[in-house]
């Protein structure tokens, strides 16, 4: 098995930075990560779907959110300096009438304006920017042809810095631009491809040299689309083509020495794999991304980082398989470098040799530690037609960086360790049955153990599951069904079976209390318990919802957790035993959905989940659950999952969320350490400050927050913050560069009602 080895990346966002033990390892994004760029080796952006941006001034080893329109897609960004950038992208508020948008800021990214918009097409969202200087700026898109109902190839350009923009479209006739590389204000190309028939594909070059008001053409049978420009002068230049022959497609990494009238073929590679995207270092050396030449669902992720020192005859790969779904490549200079895309981020500092992965979007399912140190989490996704995907990740360090540790191909539902060498999971596909894998050397190595119990009409699709030694298991899953085996997982046996002919039952949580007593949770309300010498009953419904979690303190004290969030509709539910489950009582100022409980003694426990929004929640009693409280929420997606081992607690969810609690500080603490106990603006560091001034408050709970800049005639001239946002610490920067030096204030708003003041002094 591969490893690398990367350090922890602090990523500063407006939610995620928690007063007290608290700390958030890993949390990805919503979308898409889809452009990177630097103007100078410490200051760069990165941008994507949803109105995601995120700003560096440390060369990417820290990210600080800058806030954008929810509806904007961004799909590439180009800066001339640290003050003037662009965008090109997508407004999605309107489904119906997609309009693809150009966008300016010249405060470094803090607020933008639209300069020209135009009705595009939503089905190919790939807008090209290129920024020659402070005035001239070529864009590509289409747009929508309302009288032949179709999409036309649109170029546009402005000499103004966006005042007026000219359209420059060649006589496209059906062609797609891929790439665009402009060597000056007048000298540039556009390529891509086109189909000349129904059955060919070629790759076409426009380049003009009078600033697009002239274009000469030139067909390139040869290969069937080029694309990622990247010149290193004015006539020695890179790029990335496909390529087909009778039987097989390919990826082309090409050269030319001429501007592209000439090209030479440096490595080429067949359909199985595709190069994504790459970048030139310099003296001969490349650093690629590799992904799956055709994704069909179901398949598992085989993409990858490989590098060339030699100009490309030999490649070494240098990032494990994983599901990263990379296709952007950027260096900031030969050592420093970025690869991008889905919900990832990986930086290199060695000349990408090695990859940390500072932030990545997964779907955690389950998390279980072997140690404080050693820890897997695994899940996916499913899709219909017996088609899905499935990764296990591993830490070695507590949960701070992870590692792909196995792609299955099978959503992974359960994980456990019996021994620090003895671990099972089970995977599920739909209609096509369960899968368990088994390690007996603490995860370095899964065998596949098909699950098909004795029962001849259906599928085993398993939700969870438990051993309670090494040879003695059980699973739950559809049927609903209870499955168990007694040789470590070889063989598996029905035990509990009840057929359900409408709709898709299962059984979702297995938790026994010790060897003898055992519960088991379900869709519709079902509840089973295990005694020894009973085996498996049925036990009346409290509930007709769904039922996710099962957990038991001992044997007299339960709980079960249920619900579900399906767009608007919200309905949750948190029932407690305290008589082995003979009686039960809703817990009623619970309104959210939890997935899963720890109790660390009788006293202290969480509880992790997600409100009607699908945000995520934490939740903690100290008082053996008689009252509850919320620790976090607003988090980016649900959590799913707890586990704790050796006095820390994990927590894993969607969007690749990982939290680790210190369980020892936090119940020693005679109050409540993630909460601030009241609101609080600090006075800004450094004070007097020139151009940057970090600022820093305190929320004690949930509350609409303001914080904004004044000038000493009390108007308004910059808006940090302006959001609802959960109780925690925060930090924000100010970048005055733009400000006259004199006296301002900051001033922090919560709820429309309290409000605190601090004066600032800029100095030049």
């Amino acid at each position: 098995m591969i490893r690398f080895t990367c350090t922890l990346v602090i990523f500063l966002s407006l939610f995620a930075h928690l007063q007290g033990q608290w700390e958030i390892w890993n949390e990805g994004v919503k979308g898409s990560i889809n452009t990177i760029d630097f103007v100078n080796e410490t200051i760069g952006w990165i941008a994507g779907t949803e109105g995601l941006l995120l700003k560096t001034r440390d060369g990417g080893e820290s990210w600080h959110p800058i806030p954008l329109d929810k509806n904007w897609f961004i799909h590439n960004i180009d800066f001339v300096n640290d003050s003037v950038g662009w965008a090109i992208g997508t407004n999605c508020s309107d489904f119906t009438e997609r309009l693809a948008i150009i966008l300016k800021t010249v405060d470094g990214g803090r607020t933008w304006l639209v300069q020209k918009s135009w009705r595009g097409d939503y089905w190919r969202p790939s807008e090209l920017l290129h920024v020659v200087n402070d005035d001239v700026v070529y864009a590509v898109g289409f747009q929508h042809n309302q009288f032949s109902r179709r999409d036309d190839t649109k170029v546009f350009k402005t000499a103004d810095g966006g005042e007026n923009w000219m359209d420059i479209t060649p006589r496209n006739s059906g062609k797609y631009p891929q790439s665009i590389w402009f060597f000056n204000d007048q000298v540039g190309l556009i390529t891509g491809s086109f189909s000349p028939s129904e059955t060919t594909r070629n790759a076409f070059v426009w380049s003009t040299h009078d600033g697009g008001l002239t274009w000469d053409e030139t067909i390139i049978p040869e290969l069937s689309g080029i694309n990622d420009l990247q010149f290193v002068d004015d006539s020695t230049g890179y790029f990335l083509a496909d390529r087909q022959s009778d039987s097989s497609s390919f990826t082309v990494l090409g050269k030319t020495t001429d501007g592209l009238r000439s090209w030479s073929i440096i490595t080429q590679i067949d359909w199985s794999n595709w190069i994504n995207s790459f970048f030139y270092l310099g003296s001969g050396h490349f650093c690629t991304n590799i992904g799956p030449g055709f994704s069909f669902l179901g398949r598992p992720s085989i993409n990858y980082i490989s590098k060339s020192v030699d100009g490309g005859m030999t490649w070494e790969q240098k990032l494990p398989a994983g599901p990263w779904n990379l296709n952007k490549m950027y260096f900031i200079n030969d050592q420093v470098g970025f690869s991008i895309g889905g919900g990832t981020l990986m930086r290199s500092i060695d000349g990408g040799e090695n990859w940390c992965a500072q932030k990545f979007s997964y779907s955690f399912e389950d998390v279980y530690f072997i140690d404080r140190k050693k820890g897997f989490a695994g899940g996916g996704w499913l899709y219909l037609h017996r088609m899905g995907s499935g990764d296990m990740f591993m830490t070695d360090d507590g949960g701070k960086t992870w590692q792909p540790n196995l792609s299955t191909g099978e959503k992974i539902e359960s994980c456990i360790f019996v021994n620090p060498s003895l671990g099972f999971a089970i995977c599920r596909v739909i209609e096509d049955g369960s899968w368990l894998l088994k390690t007996v050397d603490g995860g370095e190595n899964w065998a596949r153990i098909y699950i098909q119990p004795d029962m001849t009409d259906i599928y085993f699709e398993g939700k969870d599951i438990l051993f309670i030694n090494e040879q003695t298991g059980w699973a739950v899953g559809w049927g609903p069904s209870i499955i168990g085996t007694m040789d470590g997982g070889e063989n598996w046996h029905l035990v509990w079976n009840k057929n359900i002919e409408e709709g898709r039952n299962y059984l979702n949580s297995i938790y026994f209390v010790n060897d003898s007593t055992g519960w088991a949770v379900g869709d519709n309300g079902l509840i089973v318990q295990y005694r020894n010498l009973g085996g498996w009953l049925e036990k009346p419904k409290i509930t007709d919802l769904p039922l996710n979690k099962v957990y038991f303190i001992d044997e007299n004290t339960g709980y079960f957790a249920g619900g579900y969030v399906n767009y608007e509709d919200f309905n949750a539910k948190l029932f407690k035993t305290k008589n082995g489950g003979e009686s039960w009582d809703e817990i009623l100022e619970v309104p959210y959905l939890i997935n899963d409980i720890y109790f660390k003694d009788s006293l202290h426990g969480w509880a992790v989940g997600s409100d009607k929004s699908e945000a995520g929640v934490i939740l903690a009693t100290k008082n053996g659950g008689a009252k509850w409280t919320v620790e976090i929420d607003g988090l980016i997606g649900p959590l799913r999952a707890l586990d704790s081992r050796d006095d820390f607690l994990w927590a894993v969810g969607d969007y690749g969320l990982v939290l680790r609690l210190d369980l020892i500080t936090t119940i020693e603490d005679g109050h409540n350490p993630y909460l601030p106990l009241a609101f609080k603006l600090d006075q800004n560091y450094p004070n007097p400050f020139n151009s940057v001034t970090s600022i820093q408050y305190q929320v004690s709970r949930a509350s609409e927050v303001e914080l904004s800049i004044y000038n000493i005639l009390g108007q308004k001239v910059a808006a940090l913050v302006s959001e609802k946002q959960p109780a925690g610490s925060y930090k924000v920067e100010w970048d005055a560069v733009d400000f006259a030096s004199g006296v301002y204030l900051s001033r922090l708003v919560i709820d429309k009602v309290f409000m605190q003041t601090k004066k600032l002094v800029l100095l030049r």
